[in-house]
Order: C-alpha cells, then structure tokens, then sequence
C-alpha cells in the first residue's frame, strides 16, 4: 500500500512505533581500539638531579622512565680537574 507520494510506509497502522524504556541501561559503545593493536608508551630518560629530560622515543606498551645524570649536573658534582 502507497502513500500520497506512492512511497510505502516503514510500518503498517496495526503496529506499534518502538517508544523508549526508561529503564533498559543505554548500551555500551565499542571501544575505539582494537586489542590486536600495539598499546604505544615513551621511554624517557631524565636527569635524577634536576629532572630535565635527556631523551624519549616511543615503545610499545608502558611508559617507563629511566635516570641518568644531565652534564650540568654533573660538572656540578664532579668539577673537571685539568693536569
């Protein structure tokens, strides 16, 4: 059966619309990420002294950091000695 316009209609008089349910919880959206793919982190290397950062790059997984020792810093503990 056409309408008017000679489209038919998406539901028929005897059926009811869907309404919404209150009381139904929203579902849960798909997460963006796919586990297959890799969880990427930094690896960065700072100064224990003064926190400057010495160097980074990317890794897979976690973020880690590791303390090394920056040159003003050391010049600052251990003053060069000349001969």
């Amino acid at each position: 059966m056409n309408d008017a316009n000679g489209l038919t209609p998406s539901h028929s008089p005897q059926e009811t619309p869907q309404t919404f349910d209150a009381s139904t919880p929203p579902a849960k959206p798909e997460p963006r990420h796919s586990s297959a793919l890799p969880v990427l982190g930094v690896f960065a290397v700072v100064c224990a002294w003064c926190g400057k950062t010495l160097s980074t790059r990317a890794i897979d997984g976690a973020t880690i950091v590791s303390h090394g020792i920056c040159d003003e810093c050391r010049l600052k503990a251990k003053p060069r000695t000349l001969h």
